[in-house]
């Protein structure tokens, strides 16, 4: 039953009653939504919007609720509510072509913020939206980091919009007001250190390998169960498909675990295509079978993965991720488990890679899980049900991997962490492998890669490549693909090389060489470790800005502001006579011990021969003339 809303009374305080004064208010059965057969689900006039048609997310209601006790007790308020949030939707829609339900539900929160704030203070919704000053004032008292940038993207939607169809003039809100402060840093979502990222990559590579493994005996198992026909005994088919040790090994004791089972082999592919695309959460729900495909773009071979964003458009707009073939595994794992239910189902054209397991008659929660408006079941994989994987003592955070987080994360409020601290497990979410990607896909040397380089090469360099020059290219291929990992990769890009110059630059233990490394040795180490290390937020800010122009070398550091090609010609020789050069005597030496392997690769005699030997002659010499040890 539908519940209109009422008129407010006349014995309402001036506050209280509408304060917007458009040209026209929207008509009371206007309709707010209909669902995919074109029914009408909610109108204007409704205490529930409800948009849950157009959501393709587990976490999301899809729903904005008006029967609230400020609403009921405010009823002006709650026209101009409707009123600011109907306009807002048009506009984006109109302007999009498509509807973002998340971003309604955030636009709501904030009018209900805006809404308790006037209460409290007797003003009305017009005196916040037309005031610069108190605008502000909301935003310091009311919202936090998030919802203050909802509230000034709402603002500026309907600073965009005519006052005769707002109803009031509209202050131009702009970010540049309300800059991230000091706090902010300790809400970052953080680098996954990097042993405890490997080991992560090994446990979610490990279970999907094994699956893999035993797939083709667990499709048997599966559709037997399945068939509303069957009567074979659980145990039995087990045993007859030799599968114990997977049971075993599992605790799949009964079919309920074995949907559970097949639920966390979605999870750890999810993960993996997570690790190694740098996708959001619902980016990766937005996946459909046959997403991961080879393609040759500038001329250059890669690996790609097909699906829908809303980032930066603020609208449902299909793009594409560079990846690597490490999740080719992962990809066959979740389509084999899509194959077995929309054998089983019949899904729709457009049903996602990762639908739910419910939809297998012998799962636990067959008949709890109701199909959304598509038809079709949304896989719940999130990492409050599955984390409970990286639950052995390899997840426990050490003191190296404290020091090495606090060392990235250098603006994070650490004395007031409870939950990263040694001797807890680390608390994986979604958002942390791509902060992780963009940290370990930067080439810089942030971090020793020993322990990592076999499980992230394709991280460190055919994904780099692809981001900063591939990608880029090909937006026209892939529809206007967005900027979403381009711009986090170059957004970090020049943190880590700030924070690179700190460690292996200013702090290292070993007498540097080349004209900046004197430098570095004559003002900058006297000063000590602790002040190098208080200081280190202004270096970063200094090499973010420009000021620093740092870049790694393979045998230490550049400073020089200006591009330079003599390392690409003399790799081994270059920096130690360059003023802007930083050499680092165990680099030159392991340098100039992958470049003697290079050249036993090149024809004797070859010209290609002779210039190598010439480069590692006058290495060997500058080496011992500075007593480097080679």
């Amino acid at each position: 039953m539908k519940i209109s809303t009422p008129l407010p009374s006349s014995d309402y305080n001036i506050w209280l009653k509408p304060s917007l004064k458009p040209s026209y208010l929207p008509a009371e059965d206007i309709v707010v939504c209909r669902d995919s057969k074109a029914r009408i689900v909610s109108r204007f006039c409704d205490w529930i919007w409800d948009f849950r048609v157009y959501v393709n997310s587990t976490k999301a209601t899809g729903k904005i609720n008006f029967n609230r006790e400020i609403y009921r007790t405010n009823l002006g308020l709650l026209l101009d509510v409707k009123h600011l949030l109907w306009i807002a939707i048009n506009t984006h829609q109109s302007n999009s072509g498509e509807y973002s339900v998340s971003s309604y539900i955030r636009w709501h929160s904030v009018l209900l913020s805006m809404s308790s704030y006037c209460v409290e203070k007797a003003i009305t919704l017009e005196t916040i939206l037309s005031s610069k000053a108190i605008f502000n004032d909301f935003l310091r008292f009311k919202c936090h980091k998030t919802q203050t940038a909802n509230a000034i993207t709402l603002l500026r939607i309907l600073h965009s919009v005519n006052r005769n169809i707002t109803g009031c003039l509209i202050v131009e809100p702009s970010h540049k007001d309300h800059r991230t402060n000091e706090d902010d840093d300790f809400y970052q979502t953080l680098v996954i250190p990097s042993r405890i990222l490997f080991h992560c990559i090994n446990k979610v590579k490990k279970s999907v390998d094994e699956f893999v493994s035993h797939a083709e005996r667990l499709e048997k198992v599966v559709l037997l169960l399945a068939s509303p026909r069957s009567t074979e005994d659980f145990r039995n088919l087990i045993q007859s498909n030799s599968l114990e040790k997977l049971a075993e090994d599992h605790n799949i004791k009964n079919a309920t675990n074995l949907s559970t089972y097949l639920s966390m082999i979605q999870f750890c592919s999810k993960t993996m295509i997570h690790i190694y695309s740098g996708m959001r959460r619902d980016e990766g729900y937005s996946l459909l079978p046959g997403c991961f495909r080879k393609e040759v773009i500038d001329d250059d071979e890669g690996y790609w993965i097909h699906g829908i964003t809303t980032k930066i458009a603020g609208y449902r707009k299909k793009t594409a991720w560079v990846t690597s073939y490490e999740i080719a595994p992962a990809m066959q794992a979740a389509e084999k488990i899509y194959s077995w239910i929309n054998s089983l189902c019949s899904l729709p054209n457009d049903a996602p890679l990762f639908s739910n397991t419910s939809h297998f008659s012998f799962s636990i929660s067959h008949k709890r899980t109701i199909a959304d408006h598509n038809d079709h079941k949304l896989a719940n994989l999130t990492h409050h049900r599955f984390n409970h994987i990286f639950s052995g003592p390899e997840f426990l955070i050490t003191n190296q991997d404290y020091e090495e987080i606090r060392f990235i994360e250098y603006s994070r409020n650490w004395e007031q962490e409870k939950r990263f601290i040694p001797g807890n497990l680390w608390h994986f979410t979604t958002h942390q492998f791509r902060r992780s990607l963009a940290y370990y896909g930067i080439d810089s040397g942030l971090i020793s890669y020993s322990a990592l380089h076999s499980q992230l090469k394709h991280i460190r360099m055919q994904m780099t490549v692809h981001y900063t020059k591939g990608g880029a290219a090909a937006n026209s291929f892939f529809e206007g693909a967005s900027i979403h990992f381009r711009h986090e990769y170059s957004k970090t890009k020049s943190i880590v090389n700030g924070l690179d110059y700190v460690k292996n630059i200013q702090l290292s233990e070993e007498r540097l060489h080349g004209g900046h490394g004197l430098h570095v040795e004559k003002n900058i180490k006297p000063i000590g470790k602790t002040e190098i290390l208080l200081n280190r937020q202004i270096t970063v800010k200094q090499v973010e800005s420009g000021l620093i122009a740092y870049k790694r070398r393979a045998t230490g550091g550049c400073v020089s502001p200006t591009p330079c090609h003599r390392h690409l010609i003399s790799p081994l020789s270059a920096c130690t006579t360059c003023k802007d050069g930083a050499v680092i005597p165990s680099l030159l030496a392991s340098a100039t011990e992958t470049y003697i392997r290079f050249m036993e690769t090149l024809e004797p005699g070859s010209p290609e021969h002779i210039m190598a030997q010439l480069e590692l002659n006058k290495a060997i010499t500058l080496s011992k003339k500075l007593n480097i040890g080679s």
